[in-house]
């Protein structure tokens, strides 16, 4: 590689560094009302990752929910955490590497039982701060969070308002990708099984609305798999452009297809009306439903332009299959708890602070609970209703044998 090629290499990582920082911390710029403890997780029992002095700037991603007083910030660059070699890539910019497994953890610590920080997202770039202990290295992690006490933080009401307006903002993003991967799935159904009925498909929509994921959702794992599924689908794009151009034909989209419930994102409830997409899914034209209308066959090239293309199925990074039982997902917070008679004294507890759920490991799982507690975490496999009691309260709840938990986002 050339010395004008590295060049342009390191200003390419930094560029993309930038970007990444700006979209997945979009939060409000707040000052310190003093010495402030900034802390690995929302609670006072987690690590301090470093102390900041009076009036430093932080950048405040909202509250915890949850977690009362407790305030999401982004990963102060005053501090590192801790990321094992194995997970990472070398770039051609000695102080930055790629992330080569999705998931990967990061930790408070250069040990293994260390406390977990953050999971990252394959193909994630993260600084190296120029430290290594054995085979760990410490980073800056640009997508993790941090935890502040709303007591060290000067917070008005222009702050919360602001704050507000992002979460909505957010809110309208997530639900932009929940859409945008049902309706990946829906279309590559139809293209495994018919390659010329899925040219007229409205794939230039999907391609245009991964863009917008990518530029604005607030986390760079969405952004990262927003965009491997934009390359997956290039050529499918290219192709039914081309066909549905030179027959005239509008690009279709199955009356059918809409949002379930289940799949929405949670929102607080809030007087302000949450804002619309510009470009919702509901506003694509939609292909006639004449019977009489028939779309002409593909040519061969066309066809034979996309024959070699496999579309891959959105990725679940959150669980494996589960032969037998009732699969579950839920997401809470996972906490230690007197086992009341479950077989596991790990309960996952709603934003109320209630518990919902008890968890325990399948077997031969490579995770370890005790990395979750005091974290939001999305849990998945077979799920077993019980009978317990809880503080004297006689209730059903239900016991999950995990074989996935990740950090909800």
């Amino acid at each position: 590689m050339s010395a004008v090629q590295r060049l342009f290499s390191i200003v390419g990582l930094i560029l993309i560094s930038s970007v990444v920082w700006s979209v997945e911390h979009s939060g409000v710029v707040v000052n310190t009302s003093g010495r402030a403890n900034v802390r690995y997780g929302p609670t006072t029992q987690a690590r301090v990752i470093t102390t900041l002095p009076a009036n430093s700037e932080v950048l405040v991603i909202g509250p915890v929910e949850g977690r009362e007083g407790w305030y999401a910030v982004a990963f102060p660059r005053q501090g590192h955490a801790w990321a094992h070699e194995s997970i990472l890539q070398a770039t051609d910019d000695p102080n930055w590497f790629k992330v080569t497994r999705e998931g990967a953890n990061v930790r408070s610590d250069s040990r293994i039982n260390a406390e977990l920080v953050t999971q990252l997202a394959l193909d994630e770039l993260v600084e190296f701060k120029g430290r290594k202990v054995g085979n760990w290295l410490a980073i800056h992690p640009i997508g993790a969070k941090a935890y502040m006490y709303k007591s060290v933080l000067k917070l008005g009401s222009d702050v919360a308002n602001a704050l507000q307006e992002n979460a909505l903002r957010n809110d309208v993003n997530e639900r932009r990708w929940q859409v945008a991967k049902l309706r990946y799935e829906y279309y590559r159904g139809i293209f495994s099984n018919d390659n010329n009925k899925a040219l007229s498909l409205d794939w230039i929509g999907l391609d245009e609305e991964l863009d917008i994921i990518i530029d604005e959702h607030p986390t760079i794992r969405t952004q990262l798999l927003s965009k491997r599924l934009k390359e997956n689908i290039a050529k499918v794009v290219r192709a039914a452009a081309s066909y549905q151009q030179s027959h005239s034909i509008r690009p279709l989209v199955d009356p059918e297809f809409t949002l379930p419930q289940s799949e929405l994102v949670r929102v607080q409830p809030t007087p302000t009306p949450t804002p619309q997409p510009q470009n919702p899914v509901s506003e694509t034209p939609q292909q006639p439903t004449d019977s009489n209308t028939q779309n002409p066959t593909p040519s061969q090239e066309t066809v034979a332009a996309i024959s070699d293309t496999q579309l891959v199925q959105v990725e679940d990074t959150t669980a494996a299959p589960v032969a037998t039982g009732v699969q579950q997902q839920m997401i809470g917070w996972i906490e230690q708890r007197d086992d009341p008679g479950v077989g596991s004294t790990i309960a996952l507890l709603n934003n109320n602070g209630d518990v919902i759920g008890f968890v325990k490991a399948a077997p031969g799982s490579s995770f370890d609970l005790a990395d979750f507690f005091w974290r939001e975490v999305t849990v998945m496999g077979q799920g077993e209703p019980a009978t317990v009691t809880i503080s004297g309260t006689t209730t059903e709840i239900v016991v999950i044998t995990a074989t996935n938990v990740r950090l909800a986002q």
